[in-house]
């Protein structure tokens, strides 16, 4: 499989399954006075970060915050660094937090991990993890995501490639030169309530080669598809709708209509609008992922052998 990713953290080996990281609560961060802590590291098993939000004026921060990325191993070694924050500063270190985690597929792990500053604890951090295989549509327990319930999660990579002859979607008051006119082309993609957009270029058939990555379920897809929106100085110029057919096919050269006028065509050529795309689906196995706490069940059985 291709080695997908989001832009600017590119994968050197295939991408082999996701992780997903809650980053619960602090204890006694500070031992001396409170602090405003945060935390920042990089995920078992990737190259990709994370930075919690900053808790103001306490000794025990609550964060309850959700992150999530791609891994192309089962689980690793990091050291994590709980910073102060200190205005117009870089940020003060608090105290270090080290562990390794061996994932087993679609079992939540909770632990509870000293703080340490110099060799000295300062206090406890707590947080959950677990990984998710990515399973292929072609999967024997995903062959079909028809078949898969309505909330299953899917991944949806989409590859933006190539755009061509956006400036049929363009339209100018004669009043104005054209030479005078400088059109900045953006594309939007829409999920669902998620959205991810390419920088403006000045160009008519703008080379992106932009990768974007979705986290949605089966349900979204299948009622609301994608939307592709092609932006000419922040206004809205053409659009298209990517059905599960759609995704499903791979490459595509999809031609765009328009929401204010008609993709034009000339005469010679009957050129119209259009956008390149790859499309790729994985498929999460449907099961249980919420995570229960650390004082339930398996969940805290896990947290006492870690």
């Amino acid at each position: 499989m291709e080695a997908w990713g989001p832009e600017g953290c590119p994968y050197q080996a295939p991408i082999i399954g996701v992780v997903r990281l809650v980053i619960k609560r602090g204890e006694a961060i500070n031992t001396l006075s409170k602090a405003d802590p945060y935390v920042v590291g990089n995920f078992p098993g990737t190259i990709e970060k994370f930075q919690t939000t900053t808790k103001y004026n306490t000794l025990f921060p609550e964060w309850n915050e959700t992150f999530e990325a791609f891994t192309t191993r089962r689980g690793g070694s990091v050291n994590w660094v709980v910073y102060e924050n200190e205005l117009n500063q870089k940020g003060r270190e608090l105290g270090t937090v080290k562990f390794s985690w061996k994932a087993t597929p679609f079992e939540w792990v909770h632990f509870k991990r000293a703080v340490t500053f110099k060799g000295q604890q300062k206090g406890n951090l707590f947080f959950s993890l677990v990984w998710l295989p990515l399973l292929p549509l072609s999967h024997p327990l995903s062959s079909r995501l028809n078949y898969l319930p309505g909330e299953s999660e899917v991944v949806l990579f989409l590859h933006i490639k190539r755009c061509r002859n956006l400036h049929l979607l363009q339209t100018i008051p004669y009043s104005i030169p054209k030479q005078r006119i400088i059109r900045r082309y953006s594309v939007q993609v829409l999920v669902g309530t998620q959205n991810d957009r390419t920088k403006p270029r000045p160009s008519e058939c703008p080379n992106y080669s932009k990768r974007m990555t979705f986290f949605t379920t089966r349900k979204c897809l299948m009622e609301e598809g994608v939307r592709i929106v092609v932006m000419s100085n922040w206004i809205k110029k053409g659009q298209c709708h990517l059905s599960m057919e759609h995704l499903s096919a791979g490459e595509l050269n999809v031609p765009l209509s328009s929401g204010l006028m008609s993709p034009r065509s000339t005469t010679e050529n009957r050129e119209t609008a259009s956008i390149e795309i790859t499309t790729a689906l994985l498929a999460i196995k449907n099961q249980d992922l919420e995570d229960q706490g650390d004082d339930k069940g398996k969940g805290k059985e896990s947290a006492n052998a870690s």
